[in-house]
């Protein structure tokens, strides 16, 4: 599990990219078998979570 701060660092920026990267590996991997629109959806999902705060994170 990847744990960023909320404030825009060369880090945070580092492990977002590198977290992205994996992600695309991954969905290369597993999920091929989806049409092109599933996909889209589930990385942008991906992204959305990727993106959040953990400010957000805490309250959960």
């Amino acid at each position: 599990m990847i744990v960023c701060r909320s404030v825009a660092t060369p880090e945070r920026q580092r492990l977002l990219e590198s977290a992205s990267r994996f992600a695309d590996e991954v969905f290369a991997r597993t999920l091929g078998g989806l049409d092109p629109s599933q996909r889209e959806e589930l990385r942008g999902l991906l992204d959305l979570v990727l993106a959040r705060p953990l400010d957000e994170d805490a309250g959960a």
